[in-house]
């Protein structure tokens, strides 16, 4: 009987043991978690702040463009109604004139081109800031996900635990139990 009693002990120990290790397992598990959580938030937010300041950087860039251009087409104005003047005195400086507000024209256009493009930039930054947004709330909620279910099979796992040691305890105690009654079997024997 006491060596059947010290078999279960032992093996009751052993699932104590195992049960330990996958407690600390799990535990592990939940600071990469974590950490990965505060890693993921780290780079989220000095993504956010980079887009900001791209974002920020071209408003800056299509301000001085628009600034730029208006003054182009200031400039052609004035081009164009001196040429208005001058074609009656002079047909040479007319055609003078005409070319320069032709250079003129083409460097509008050109600048009609940045400014869209930088325009077209900015829809694109918008697009790709709002998408990371959203997958860093499809990540965030993962991780919480990922961490509810093992604090939830920490606590089954301990609630295990706490069995197993109620198990064994009890078993320890019924061992005494029949050692007491062995010990006095065996004095009446003797007796």
């Amino acid at each position: 009987v006491r060596q059947e009693l010290e078999d279960t002990s032992k093996a009751a120990s052993q699932e104590q043991e195992k049960l330990q290790k996958e407690l600390e397992t799990v535990t592990s598990e939940r600071r990469v978690l974590f950490a990965v959580k505060t890693t993921l938030k780290c780079e989220i937010e000095s993504l956010e702040r980079n887009v900001a300041e791209i974002t920020d950087a071209r408003e800056a860039e299509s301000k001085n463009l628009q600034k730029e251009l208006a003054e182009k087409l200031e400039i052609t104005a004035a081009k164009d109604a001196a040429v208005d003047r001058l074609e009656q005195e002079l047909g040479s400086v007319r055609q003078e004139l005409e070319d320069t507000s032709k250079a003129a024209s083409q460097e509008q256009e050109k600048l009609q081109k940045e400014l869209e493009t930088v325009t077209s930039e900015r829809r694109v930054l918008f697009a790709v800031k709002t998408t990371l947004k959203c997958e860093i709330e499809s990540l965030e909620r993962n991780v919480a996900e990922i961490t509810d279910a093992r604090e939830a099979e920490s606590k089954n796992l301990q609630k295990e635990l706490a069995e197993k040691l109620e198990i064994t305890a009890a078993k320890d105690a019924a061992v005494d139990r029949l050692e007491q009654e062995l010990g006095s079997v065996r004095q009446e024997l003797e007796d």
